[in-house]
């Protein structure tokens, strides 16, 4: 049998994400429309999530991975200190042993861009109380930027509670702008602040799990108390107008193919 093929998914360092080993050229095929869908799928026994990759790369081998084990325990000894993929597993460091064969199968366009938005589907706003500043933001993303917004509240709930609705908007997008305004009041000994409604600290993280930190902006009122922990989350702070985070939130949905 073979040859044997493998598709990798990489983040911008170079890290292999995900990888779907030992198909045939038709599930090679598959398995990159998939991904050009952006939504995280199953393909055989894994679950892929696009979104977590920034290149695609398909690898050939003349034998299966499983078969290649022993010759990449043993090359793991020879790998240099610098390799982003020292530590991967022995089946991900067999198939990186295979000639790079991307060119053949997958348009230079998709191997550096491999999940594109569908910006029919739009952006996701997760909101408090804010009702200015959210209206404010759908404005900047349908007038300013004709892009779609999704907002929750506004969407069909067909007898379904509260978080069946939210789970199904939520997994039909791939990018998620969280408004973070002064909603609670807190007093916490001689401690007072203003901190986000819980759910939308909720719906924060559901998205940043789901979708990945960098297709998750933070829109934050300055001063406002929030989550110590996100580091690595995009955030844009505003003063006394949400309007203030117009430019920055342009580059992020450029820099995410939403914009041209």
């Amino acid at each position: 049998m073979g040859p044997f093929l493998h598709v990798l998914l990489l983040d911008e360092r170079g890290v292999v994400r995900s990888m779907a080993a030992n198909l045939s050229n038709e599930e090679v095929a598959d398995f990159v429309r998939q991904v050009g869908r952006c939504n995280p799928f199953q393909f055989k026994a894994s679950v892929i999530n696009p979104l977590e990759a920034q290149a695609i790369q398909v690898r050939q081998t003349d034998r299966s991975t499983s078969d290649m084990l022993d010759a990449a325990r043993a090359a793991r000894r020879l790998v240099q200190a610098d390799d982003v993929n020292a530590g991967a597993s022995e089946e991900i460091r067999a198939a990186l042993m295979g000639r790079d064969v991307t060119d053949d199968h997958i348009s230079q366009e998709t191997q550096n861009h491999p999940a594109k938005p569908d910006r029919s589907i739009g952006v996701f706003i997760v909101h408090g109380h804010g009702e200015l500043a959210l209206k404010t933001v759908e404005r900047i993303l349908t007038q300013d930027f004709r892009v779609n917004a999704r907002i929750l509240k506004e969407q069909a709930g067909g007898g379904m509670t509260l978080i069946e609705k939210f789970e199904q908007a939520a997994t039909e997008v791939d990018y998620a702008v969280v408004l973070l305004t002064a909603d609670d009041f807190v007093r916490n000994g001689d401690e007072e602040y203003w901190q986000p409604r819980p759910n939308v600290l909720f719906e924060l993280g559901w998205f940043c799990g789901r979708l990945g930190r960098d297709r998750v902006c933070l829109l934050a009122q300055r001063d406002l108390r929030i989550l110590s922990d996100m580091g690595g989350v995009i955030c844009h702070k505003f003063t006394d107008d949400v309007v203030e985070c117009t430019l920055p939130l342009f580059r992020e949905l450029k820099a995410v193919g939403y914009i041209d």
